[in-house]
């Protein structure tokens, strides 16, 4: 595969490829399989099954993956599509940046890993050089990346492979050092909590430009915290070094989990001066989460087939930046200094109150009252304005989703609603059928996806042509006012009306 080399892992190499038909760029990482152990292969399905699950603005989105064998059939190539981050590690800007930024940095490394932990998953290597910059402007956001330790756990269950990279590992993960069968050791494991400790390790090394320690596995075993010597520290905050001496207890019953560490005071009040300065905080976003929730009813009384639509378009411009589409939402609604799409992303992360990622029922109502808007979530009809949102009946509004239902849809050029209309007809039939809508919706009922080909398929002969997809996605009409402007369409260019 050609292209850019942007870097190198333990299972393969990334590089920078670039979309012919749209011109979108993405990161796509090969991995030679056929070379791996068969352990290997099963921990890489398992990275893709994660990163597959995880959808927050700090995290690396996948958008697809597949397997591609060789021309002489010895040899098989799984293939990662991921967005393209060019903005560069945290691991090149260390000590260089300020207190406050250090602080804004490790707070949006929390949203990540409580977004994670909340669904159960441990990355379990967290450091500077897997936090990347999503481009080289100056609000972008930061990316957790490389999920190939990442595991996901169950309530019960614990870790006891000692696994990460050894300056940023926890020292209850040192006790299954050299243990190739962790699982038959009687200790009780390690969790959640051994992402926290790196996060410390992290903001402790972005303060200061240091390492806490020299040789972690003899601090870990001595029991050893943070120092904080050094000139530098002298210049960092009270608030700030209590943070990271919370973040590295070495006890992980006592640290605060990662939904915790984001009320400790150095981020709680940082992100609070952010505020009061218009960084990152509340300027304009109140105005912003009026009009999202307002887009967010009239996605509600859209047809399925365009809420479908609306779902690829999100998909395709949650990152990397379809620059066409972009372009257009940014022109079609700006601020003085931030784009829609950047001020989308901060009215979900307000409306996510709990941090997790996913907005709640009750997350969602409480924006409706608290912006004043009628017609929200509340009794009279929750059955309708959550559910269209939360299309895969998941329970919770993932951010992808909150995208599909608040960006202008107006602003979506003829070109992006036809690839949407591809995408969903995966069979190349040239026309939406039921199967197609399936595919798209999951476990919906035959009478409803019935129903959802009957509201677009203006002609009634069953299924839903590309003429028939473009009219009613574009259109913000009833549809019965778009179904008769198209047939009065059709009459005319066939020369009977």
């Amino acid at each position: 595969m050609r292209g850019d080399l942007l870097g190198r892992g333990m299972y393969g190499v990334v590089r920078k490829a670039t979309e012919r038909k749209s011109g979108r760029t993405f990161a796509i990482k090969s991995i030679a399989t056929s070379r791996l152990r068969p352990r290997e292969v099963l921990q890489l399905r398992e990275e893709i099954k994660l990163m597959g699950s995880l959808d927050h603005p700090n995290v690396v989105k996948i958008f697809e993956a597949f397997e591609v064998q060789s021309a002489d059939g010895t040899a098989v190539s799984l293939f990662l599509v991921l967005e393209l981050c060019t903005g560069g590690a945290l691991v090149d800007h260390v000590g260089a940046m300020t207190e406050r930024e250090a602080a804004r940095v490790i707070r949006k490394l929390l949203l990540a890993l409580r977004h994670c932990h909340a669904l159960g998953i441990a990355h379990r290597d967290v450091k500077p050089a897997n936090f990347v910059m999503s481009n080289l402007k100056s609000d972008a956001e930061p990316k957790l990346v490389d999920f190939g330790l990442a595991r996901a756990l169950t309530e019960s269950a614990s870790m006891q492979t000692f696994c990460g990279t050894l300056p940023f590992v926890a020292p209850e993960c040192f006790a299954f050092r050299g243990d190739k069968r962790g699982a038959h050791r009687d200790d009780d494991g390690y969790g959640l909590s051994c992402d926290v400790w790196s996060a410390g390790v992290f903001a402790h090394v972005l303060l200061s430009g240091q390492l806490p320690f020299k040789d972690a596995m003899h601090a870990a075993a001595e029991g050893r915290g943070p120092a904080f010597a050094g000139a530098r520290w002298k210049l960092v905050s009270q608030e700030a070094k209590e943070f990271v001496r919370a973040m590295m207890r070495v006890d992980p019953g006592t640290r605060p989990t990662s939904r915790e560490a984001l009320e400790l005071p150095w981020i709680a009040r940082s992100q609070q001066r952010q505020d009061a300065a218009g960084l990152d905080g509340d300027r304009g976003v109140a105005a912003g989460e009026v009009a999202a929730l307002d887009r967010a009813k009239a996605f509600r009384d859209m047809s399925v087939v365009k809420r479908a639509a609306l779902a690829f378009v999100a998909h395709r411009i949650h990152s990397p930046r379809n620059r066409r589409i972009a372009t257009a939402l940014e022109a079609a609604e700006s601020t003085e200094t931030e784009d829609s799409l950047s001020m989308l992303r901060r009215v979900f992360q307000r409306i996510d109150t709990h941090c997790t990622g996913v907005v709640s029922r009750a997350e969602l109502e409480h924006a409706f009252v608290e912006c004043g808007i009628a017609g929200g979530p509340g009794p009279a009809s929750q059955a309708s304005l959550f559910e269209a949102i939360d299309f895969d009946d998941s329970g919770g509004i993932s951010y992808g989703q909150f995208l599909a239902a608040t960006l202008e849809a107006a602003a979506v050029d003829d070109a992006t609603w036809s690839e949407a209309f591809d995408a969903i007809d995966v069979d190349g039939s040239g026309s939406v059928t039921a199967a197609n809508l399936k595919r798209c919706l999951g476990e919906w009922g035959d009478d409803e996806l019935a129903a959802a080909i009957a509201e677009a398929d203006l002609s009634g002969d069953g299924a839903i042509s590309r003429a028939e997809f473009l009219a009613v996605c574009k259109s913000s009409e009833r549809l019965d006012d778009v179904r008769e402007e198209y047939l009065q369409r059709q009459l005319a260019s066939s020369g009977t009306a």
